[in-house]
């Protein structure tokens, strides 16, 4: 059984869309920080922002 080339890409988009929903779940808050950073207040928010994901 041959599958066709359109069935083929749209398995492999599904499998590429899953893979970075997976990807921005797990990795939400420091993803989420990164996005944010440039708009929060240079001084204590940045810094109290930037502290909650250090190691």
């Amino acid at each position: 059984m041959v599958e066709s080339n359109d069935t083929l890409s749209l398995i492999w988009a599904g499998i590429i869309a899953l893979a970075v929903f997976g990807y921005v779940v797990m990795e939400g808050f420091d993803l989420g920080l990164g996005i944010l950073f440039p708009w929060l207040e240079k001084g204590d928010d940045r810094n109290t922002a930037i502290n909650t994901i250090a190691p």
